[in-house]
């Protein structure tokens, strides 16, 4: 029997942020909290149960969830699984929380998705608006529910959403104005049976776009054109860092040409900060964004000369000695390791490895051979890692931390212009609470060598 209750699966950032929006709903109907093992009874928990929730953990208690008419998944939840689609056979409405928040929504949302770059991107749309005088709000993937903010957010503002592939599966009715796929290249193939399923979830955040909605994406990806050729009646906006592209936006002689609307406009590169083809790439498609919203290319200029960048992603922690530290901890898969290769042009020790997720390690081969002195290999992956890398066995050499890591790379390379690039290609959940956490540990390792290298050289 459904009643008129919801619940909420998941009790980390985002079920929480559900919770308290449902909570201060007024006066909400019947509300549960689902989790596959019981949380903590800290002062939290007891501060939800005198709020009204209750509580729900492990197999014996899920099917009490087939009581509420909807059910609310966090994005770690994978709605796909046989327990849920039970749910949905008894009419139970099974959602993900972008797709609830957005029906509480007014504000107009760009969504951003892709394989990598969607975090920089998404702060950069955000910076840019800000910056041209946009009231604009940061939400999603990146860190702030989007539930969180849909009562602050008025119809003239922007919500600017990232968006990943977990949080798209379970969409209905969800519709940005603005969609942008950046790129596609196999990432969580520990939970997509291939690449085509994974492209599928990525695909449906334009499936419920209307004409006078855009679709932005990377013209320069197969995979994107192919997806969304078949997808999408907004109107396409390609971009292209490989040159002119008529009705797209595209780089030409140092410039960004949004060449989409009746009003053409150009953006020097002059006065953009961040290094890497791919940063490029992130800064097109932003520019196309924030343009469709009215912002001009002298604005878009203006804005991005301030603009510094996230932690974890290309981020120099620290130079000891004439050898660069970078911590690129977000290259949690291959292309995004690829991508951060492509921006060395020194000589430079390449720290890999971490929680395999099914990537294919040896399309990094010939760049490795190129560009890489020596390859640190880490953490579960590194038999798989080796084995696909077998041209370049003889620079591959393992380490158990990256405090040792660090100390090696920093030894290699002692004396002349280097890099020390943490780029693992994998995901941090072998040895690390999140990306964040490896970026953090590799930080402290790096100003830990600095510390010893002053002191034996003040000796």
């Amino acid at each position: 029997m459904i009643e008129s209750g919801v619940a909420v699966v998941g009790f980390g950032r985002t079920g929480r942020a559900m919770l308290d929006f449902l909570l201060e709903s007024g006066d909400p109907p019947s509300l549960m909290l689902y989790t596959d093992k019981p949380p903590d009874r800290d002062e939290t928990v007891r501060t939800y149960k005198r709020r009204g929730v209750c509580f729900l953990a492990g197999p014996g208690d899920f099917a009490r969830l087939g009581t509420a008419h909807t059910v609310v998944l966090s994005p770690g939840v994978d709605g796909r699984a046989e327990r849920f689609q039970d749910l949905r056979n008894r009419g139970v409405s099974v959602v993900s929380e972008i797709e609830y928040a957005a029906g509480c929504n007014q504000a107009t949302i760009v969504g951003v998705t892709g394989t990598n770059g969607k975090s920089t991107t998404v702060s950069l749309i955000h910076h840019l608006l800000r910056r041209a005088g946009r009231s604009a709000f940061l939400a999603g993937n990146i860190g702030t529910p989007f539930v969180s903010l849909v009562r602050k957010m008025k119809k003239s503002d922007v919500a600017v959403l990232e968006i990943s592939s977990f949080q798209l599966e379970e969409i209905r009715d969800f519709r940005p104005h603005v969609g942008v796929l950046l790129n596609l290249t196999p990432d969580h193939l520990d939970r997509y049976p291939g690449v085509d399923a994974y492209a599928e979830a990525k695909q449906r955040l334009f499936v419920n776009q209307q004409p006078g909605d855009f679709a932005v994406a990377n013209g320069d990806d197969p995979l994107v054109r192919q997806l969304l050729e078949s997808v999408s009646r907004g109107k396409k906006i390609w971009f292209s860092s490989a040159g002119h592209l008529r009705g797209g936006v595209y780089l030409e002689k140092d410039e960004i040409h949004l060449d989409f609307s009746l009003k053409k406009d150009r953006v020097p590169l002059n006065t953009f900060p961040l290094p890497g083809p791919h940063n490029l790439e992130n800064y097109l498609a932003a520019a196309a964004a924030v343009h469709l919203l009215g912002v001009s290319g002298r604005d878009i200029a203006a804005g991005a000369a301030d603009f510094c960048g996230l932690p974890h992603r290309m981020e120099t922690v620290g130079i000891v000695e004439g050898v660069r530290f970078v911590n690129d901890s977000k290259a949690t898969n291959v292309d995004a390791a690829q991508k951060a290769i492509l921006s060395v042009n020194v000589p430079a020790v390449l720290i890999l490895g971490g929680k395999d997720k099914g990537g294919d390690f040896a399309g990094l081969e010939a760049l490795i051979h190129q560009r890489i002195k020596r390859v640190l290999l880490l953490g579960e992956a590194t038999d798989r890692i080796r084995a696909q890398l077998t041209g370049v066995s003889g620079i591959l050499e393992e380490v158990e931390d990256l405090a040792e890591a660090v100390d090696r790379g920093f030894a290699l390379l002692r004396g002349g212009d280097g890099m020390v690039l943490l780029a693992p290609g994998c995901a941090s959940f072998d040895m690390f609470n999140s990306f964040e956490h490896r970026g953090d540990v590799f930080r402290a390792a790096v100003t830990e060598l600095g510390m010893r290298a002053n002191c034996l050289g003040g000796g």
